[in-house]
């Protein structure tokens, strides 16, 4: 979506402790359309398409690498600051 719709509707939960972790869901949020027309497709399933897939099969995922990346590399280094050189965090 050119109006920036999709991104603007990127949202998370506030990070809530649960057990020893803390927890924090983002995700799509519902209700936003383009500023165009509110018949237009609403920006949570146009993500969802691009994700999975549009109808010819092409696929434009945009959050599970974020979210990959963010487990991989960020976290380790927190997990490291917080805990010292020789812990690794398991996934």
């Amino acid at each position: 979506m050119i109006s920036g719709t999709l991104r603007r509707s990127i949202t998370h939960t506030p990070v809530v402790r649960v057990g020893d972790d803390y927890e924090c869901r983002i995700g799509m949020g519902v209700g936003f359309h383009p500023p165009y027309g509110r018949n237009q497709t609403p920006s949570s399933k146009y993500a969802y398409y691009l994700e999975t897939g549009l109808r010819n099969g092409t696929k434009y995922p945009f959050l599970l690498p974020a979210y990959l990346f963010a487990i991989r590399v960020p976290a380790d280094l927190i997990y490291r600051k917080a805990f010292g050189e020789g812990w690794t965090r398991l996934v």
